[in-house]
């Protein structure tokens, strides 16, 4: 059973899911279109949610690269992807929620910039990795497992970068910012599904067991 649960744990860790549409979730985004006649060539299914086109090209004929998966699930496990894309547009969202006053400012802005550092290193980390499974072909275990320990260490500084100045910015907060802090920070900053996982006993894609342990 140990083997079975650490099994399980190793293939979610590298991140082996699925991108595409079912059959019904298309349909459902095209209720009016009609079925191609019989013989003719069938319509380029959808692109995945959160895919790019230069993705969707990677992929050619074949099967979506076991990098895109792993990045899949890394973004759904809280491993940070969602924190890379749209940083500015994120930014002024929490200013504004935040309610940051003038004598805040400096504070904010080292925060805000925290922000820019991280997104703009997992970023180009993103496509290094990307860039390389083009060159070089699909990883294999020890690949993948080297790759993941790359962006996890660049997870760890930059989470570091963002809790100490996040730390001298919320020591300003009023209570009521406090409070807005505690809604709206946690997903911005990809805690998240990490934070559900641990409520839920689950283990994340970083390795993270939560609060129950496997039977």
């Amino acid at each position: 059973m140990r083997a079975l649960t650490f099994a399980a744990l190793l293939v979610t860790t590298l991140g082996y899911s699925a991108w595409a549409q079912s059959p019904s979730e298309h349909e459902g985004h095209h209720p009016d279109q009609k079925e191609a006649p019989a013989g003719k060539p069938a319509a380029p299914t959808e692109m995945p949610r959160g895919a790019s086109p230069s993705q969707g090209m990677m992929g050619g004929n074949m099967q979506m690269p076991d990098m895109m998966r792993m990045m899949g699930m890394m973004r759904q496990s809280g491993d940070g992807m969602e924190t890379i894309d749209r940083v500015e547009g994120r930014i002024a969202f929490l200013r504004t929620e935040l309610k940051i006053t003038d004598s805040q400012a400096s504070a904010w802005n080292a925060f805000a910039d925290a922000l820019r550092i991280n997104a703009k290193t997992l970023g180009e980390m993103r496509d290094s990795m990307m860039m390389a499974q083009q060159s070089t072909g699909s990883p294999d275990l020890v690949q993948k497992l080297t790759l993941q320990e790359k962006w996890l260490a660049a997870r760890l500084e930059g989470t570091r970068a963002m809790k100490s100045a996040l730390a001298n910015l919320v020591g300003s907060f009023s209570d009521e910012q406090k409070k807005a802090a505690d809604e709206v920070l946690a997903p911005q900053m990809g805690m998240m599904p990490m934070m559900s996982a641990m409520r839920g006993g689950a283990t994340t894609g970083m390795g993270m067991p939560g609060s129950k342990p496997p039977k």
